[in-house]
This record gives C-alpha cells, structure tokens and sequence, in this order.
C-alpha cells in the first residue's frame, strides 16, 4: 500500500471514522481524498493568457534581461510589484521561475512575493528547494513556511494547503512519531522525549526535545488542523502506520511525481537521450529520403512545454551558427516548434545531468550542450549546407538529432578507449607528454564532462571534433610505430620519467642498427655509443658518421637538421621545440 492509499483510507477504521463523522456530520464523508499531485495553477489551461500577462515583463531587452541567469532579484521584485496587477502578473510566472525567483531575492523581500502566489507557485519553492536526488531534505519545507509566516497566518496557510500530503508527511515524519490516544498509551511512551497531544486530542506526538526543528513542525501541525480536520487527522496517521521499508517506497514515489509535475523526466528517462546512434548509417538513409518517414511525429505542440526561463534561457542562448542559420530558414510555424523543442530538450538534457533539478545555475550549462551536440549532427547530415541543415531540423526531432551528435562524440570516445587499451591502460597513457595524456583523459571521462570552463567537454563544436580524430589519429599512429619494431615493452619495469618519446626513439635507432630492441629507453650518450657501433659497418653516410664522432651537441644538431628536412617536406614543425613524437621516426631515418 502506497502512502498516497494510506492517507486516503484514513478513515476506514471504526474508531476515526465515527470520530470524523461527528467532527464533519454527513453521510459518505468518511473517506479522505488526499491532495496529490500538482496544486492549482490558474494559468494551467489557458497558456494565451499567461504569456499576455507576462507580457509586460518581456517588453524591452533590459526587462527581458532581469530574467536570464545572475540578474538582480530585488530589481525584478520592483518591476513585478510595479504592474498594474502584479497578482495576475506573479501568477502568469512559471512554477520554475517562481522558485527560482525567491531564492534569487532573499529572505527579506519573499514574503511580499509569496503572498502574491498561487498555490502551484508555493508548492514549486518546496519541490525545488527540498529534493536533493529521491530524498527529502525537511529543512527547505519549514524555511519555506517562516518565509511564508512573515508575510501573514493567511499566507501561512495557503503555504502548507499547498503541499502535497505525501511531501508533509515525510518531513514530519523525520520530527514527530504520531501515536492514537488510549487508556494504556502512558505505557507507550519513551521517557526522555517530549509528548504532546494533537489539536484534536486524537494522537499523542512524540518528539526530541534538542530537535531544533521541532517547533516548526509542530507549527505545520496547527496549520493543518486549522486548515481542515480530515487531512490533519490523515497526515499524522500517515505517520503513525509508516514503516521503513515503506519509507523509502514512499519517497522514490513522491520525488518522481514532483519532478514529473516539474516538468523533468526521473534521471533514468532521460538519460536514454544518450543512447548510441549510428551516425553514419543516419546520414546514409538521409542521402535516401529515408528522413520524410520521421516528418512532425515526435515534436511536442507548441505551447506544451512549460513557458519560463528555461524558455527565455535558451531563446537567449548563443546558438552554434549552423543551427541558427537553418532556424532562419525555416517558416514560422516551423521554427516555433523547434524553439518548444529546444526548450523541452534543455529539460531532458539538465534533468538528465544536473546535481540537483532545482539548481538553476546549471542551467545555461546544459542549454548550452545540448544546442552545440545538435549542431553536430546538423553538421555531420548537411556537410555544412545551410539549406539542407533546414531540411534536417523540419523533418527530425532534436531529440534524434541530440542522440546522432552524441553519437559522433562516442565514436570519438571509443577510438580513445581502444588506444588506451593498446597503451597499457594508464601506466601507457602516463608515457604520453602531459597535454595528450590529459586529452586523452578527459576523452575518456563520463560524457559529457564536465569542467571549469567555458567548455563542458572536450567536444562542443566541429571544429573540436575535427580536432579531436585528428589527435587521436596522431597517437594511434604513434602507437602502432612501436609494433613493427619489435618492441615488447613491460610498462611496469620502466625507469621514472621514461615518455612515449624516448620509447619510440629507442626502438626506432635499434631497428636502424639491425638490433634486437632494448627494455630500457636510452638516454642522449647512449643513443649515440650505440650509433657509433655502426661506423665499421659503413650503415652511416661519411658525413653523418662525422658529426657522431664530435659527441653529443653535435649529435643534437644532426637530429635538428633532419628535422629541417622534415619540416621542408611536412610543415608545421617548430625545430627548436619538443620533437613531436610522429616525426621521430622520419628523423631517424633521415639521420642515415
């Protein structure tokens, strides 16, 4: 039995239901309906006129401007408080920004701001403040209603008739055990705690005198009685049947549908947008018409995602250029539905990957991401042609288009972790110069990554695709340079400080000689006793043998001027810089 059941058959025993029967006298009030779900919203239905109302706070960019991220509270205080109606107006305000409106503007100001909500607004301060993951953090639920009480008992107990059952019986649950009132309960009760009787003389309620707490709670049990008798009564027997076991049911339960009133898929939903896609076989039914079987099936309607700042962040957000352009292409109703779309991606995307849902300043993160993996797929099927990136967004939704950018970006990360693997695993990896070495690293953490930057993961645009297969193109052949040589190296008996570098020369100058490749890396002085072994031979040209001769400076200069050659072949090198390691081989041989 769900806590929502039990709450509703509250009644059910004889005991309270003649007790609730004389209390509220009719027949057929014995049952309680439990108050489950989203509370009232009085713009739910009607979405025209919410945006009319917010209208005015939208007229100008500096008004817009008070909306995005990091602006000032107080200042948007004012311009609410300003309106003409500024219930209507705070009304029209998404559950969201609501939410996120209070905390922006302090303690001191949310009272003037709470008492203009509804009840869906009052509800929204407690779903986004208290559920960090599936658990309920009871603190936020009595902050919340001190806010609420500085601003008037009526604005109190609209505050707590706003709550769902289920969310105030967990937090008090966490501070009351409710026990029925009968004539042995003396024998019931703990000694050092402090027991108190409900308002209706029906339950005895046991607490922790030292819970700090406590007085807060107990202040939500006078609001309910006062509210409505049935619901108070069913609450604290809610607490008095609940069980762990149960508990923990009760609180997966209870966070998924608050998120899903929110909004927000369970992170396990929406992860699924990171499900692989092949990109390449995608593209390939593109070239064959393939899309038109996809044309407007999976978008939502306009005016079906909820309009508030995740709406004005991402209509705000700097788009990738590619998408941009193509969303100019299209016809009105068109882009419209892209831009619904993009909002309920942003949705999807920062449910599937922020710490915490009510953490608005992840926001522009995942807005950010999810636009630039789209753009990757815009790119990938249009070859960058503007007009057949058009074509793409009007018959794929950015759902599909989301899963075939992540695609490319995997492809990317399993290349990775398949040169990883040939390296070692982290033993190789740490022999790569330091910038590879994080590269590769930062490939292989969980995706997408997240950093301190502007940069959410190392591929965020084409050109860092690009950038990326052709650094892992450059250390896969790096790495397979070493398995002709014959090189069987056993990472874990290399001397400190040994590279990849080193490795590869070493095994390229006894290949040069005609040698069984050595264990151990060779340092300068070695590498050129070892050469010098081959003068007899007549392997070296007489000028190269030369120079050898003169000792280890000139040895350098040898390599520098190999280098030159490579350099007047290749391009790109910087002789007096670190020698890349695909050139060694080349400078090496040229050294001959």
């Amino acid at each position: 039995m769900t806590l929502t059941q039990r709450l509703a058959s509250a009644f059910d025993d004889d005991d309270m239901a003649h007790d609730a029967s004389e209390a509220q006298p009719g027949e057929g009030e014995h049952r309680y309906e439990p108050l489950v779900g989203a509370a009232h919203d009085p713009y739910a239905d009607d979405p025209e006129a919410r945006a009319l109302a917010l209208a005015p706070l939208l007229d100008d960019a500096d008004a817009r401007a008070l909306w995005q991220v990091g602006g000032d509270g107080a200042a948007r205080l004012e311009k609410l408080l300003d309106q003409p109606n500024p219930t209507a107006v705070v009304q029209a305000l998404s559950a969201q920004d609501f939410a996120w409106l209070v905390r922006d503007i302090g303690d001191s100001d949310a009272p003037d701001l709470l008492a203009l909500a509804s009840p869906r607004q009052l509800q929204a301060v407690v779903d986004f403040a208290a559920w960090r993951g599936n658990a309920l953090d009871t603190r936020p639920v009595f902050e919340g209603l001190a806010v609420a009480e500085a601003a008037g008992l009526e604005v109190a107990e609209r505050f707590v008739a706003a709550q769902e059952d289920g969310v105030l019986c967990l937090a008090l649950l966490e501070h009351l055990r409710a026990i029925p009132d009968h004539p042995e309960v003396e024998n019931e009760l703990p000694d050092d705690a402090e027991v108190f009787q409900s308002p209706d003389g029906a339950f005895r309620l046991v607490a922790d005198p030292a819970d700090p707490l406590l007085p807060a709670a107990r202040r939500v049990v006078d609001l309910l009685f006062a509210e409505d008798l049935l619901r108070a009564r069913a609450i604290l027997k809610g607490l008095y049947w609940e069980l762990p076991a149960q508990l923990a049911d009760d609180i997966e339960q209870s966070w998924a549908a608050r998120m899903e009133a929110l909004g927000f898929e369970s992170p396990a939903a929406a992860r699924e947008l990171y499900a692989y896609r092949d990109p390449h076989a995608w593209k390939a039914g593109l070239a064959h018409n393939v899309r038109l079987a996809h044309r407007g099936v999976r978008e939502p309607a306009v005016g079906q995602a909820p309009i508030g700042r995740f709406g004005l962040v991402v209509a705000s957000a700097r788009r990738p250029p590619l998408l941009g352009k193509a969303v100019a292409r299209l016809a009105q109703e068109d882009a419209q539905r892209v831009a619904v779309a993009a909002q309920a991606l942003a949705h999807r995307v920062h449910a599937a990957n922020a710490t915490t849902i009510g953490h608005v300043e992840e926001l522009p993160r995942w807005t950010r991401h999810a636009l630039c993996t789209v753009e990757l797929a815009l790119h990938h099927g249009s070859d960058g042609d503007v007009g057949v990136a058009a074509d793409v967004l009007r018959d794929w939704s950015l759902a599909d288009l989301f899963g075939i950018g992540h695609g490319l970006v995997v492809i990317q990360v399993h290349r990775a972790r398949r040169l990883r693997a040939a390296l070692g695993g982290e033993a190789g990896v740490a022999l790569l110069p330091a910038a590879d070495a994080t590269f590769l690293r930062q490939l292989l953490g969980r995706l997408p990554l997240v950093a301190d930057g502007p940069s959410w993961r190392p591929v965020e645009t084409q050109a860092d695709l690009d950038r990326v297969a052709r650094q892992l193109t450059d250390l896969d052949t790096l790495q397979r340079a070493l398995a002709p040589t014959g090189a069987a190296w056993h990472l874990d008996g290399l001397p400190k400080g040994a590279t990849l570098q080193t490795l590869l020369g070493t095994a390229l100058v006894w290949r040069a000689l005609g040698q069984p490749p050595s264990q151990r890396p060779l340092d300068l002085d070695a590498v050129r006793a070892l050469v010098g072994t081959a003068f007899a031979r007549g392997r070296w040209r007489p000028e190269v043998r030369l120079v050898l001769a003169e000792g280890p400076e000139p040895l350098r200069s040898a390599v520098a001027a190999a280098l030159d050659a490579v350099q007047a072949e290749l391009g790109g090198l910087d002789p007096a810089g670190t020698i890349e390691m695909r050139f060694l081989g080349d400078a090496v041989l040229l050294a001959r």
